[in-house]
């Protein structure tokens, strides 16, 4: 076990399937059978998206702690001020050959990372396939503050609890939403939790409201 000092936080990535990052999650939730094919397609639409911020702590090959975040873009504050796009952060352990080109969405530059070219001329050959799409640029992709960033799937192993991973973690995602113009992250939590997440900076504010829509 590496000390607190060496347990760095960064990006999901797609080598974590086989690093125990569904396996975790079940400490938090029911995940079900995913396969490798089925989280690999769910991270490149993560990327498309753009809005997605998972940061996870690695240890001895095997994913100890992980948090998300999704970026809302809001209509108040003026809508805030479009800008360059930012780079997409899940996923970036894949190397093939990369096509830029513009795109119509939200972000306007993209990395289409296609699977059978020709790394010399850049050419497709036949078959060739995409793998990825994620955004080039890396600043913010909408300045100013009509964003929102909300917390969740917060999880850390109960074998490294204890040790503040978590405080690590929501540190992590606060910086991100800062950096991406965020005014504010928010959180739904359980009461037993609430103490944890006031030492991480946050306050109390309203009731959580769920309906579940899917029983």
């Amino acid at each position: 076990m590496a000390t607190d000092v060496n347990l760095e936080v960064r990006p999901l990535k797609t080598s974590d399937y086989e690093k125990g990052f569904l396996d975790l999650l079940a400490h938090l939730t029911a995940v079900g059978e995913v396969s490798r094919e089925a989280f690999e397609e769910q991270l490149k639409l993560r990327d498309l998206a753009g809005s997605y911020r998972t940061v996870v702590i690695e240890d001895g090959g095997r994913i100890i702690a992980t948090a998300a975040m999704v970026i809302e873009l809001k209509f108040i504050h003026s809508c805030s001020k479009p800008a360059k796009p930012r780079v997409g952060t899940e996923g970036s352990d894949r190397s093939r050959h990369v096509v830029r080109t513009p795109c119509c969405c939200v972000l306007s530059w993209y990395d289409l990372r296609m699977a059978d070219t020709d790394t010399d001329t850049g050419q497709f050959g036949a078959g060739t396939q995409l793998v990825s799409i994620a955004p080039t640029v890396s600043q913010p992709y909408h300045e100013g503050s009509a964003q929102v960033g909300h917390i969740e799937d917060v999880v850390v192993d109960p074998a490294y609890r204890g040790k503040k991973l978590g405080l690590k973690l929501i540190q992590a995602l606060i910086d991100l939403a800062r950096e991406a113009g965020c005014y504010k992250v928010i959180l739904d939590c359980s009461e037993a939790n609430s103490t944890f997440y006031e030492k991480c900076g946050l306050t109390r504010k309203e009731v959580q409201m769920v309906k579940y829509l899917d029983r």
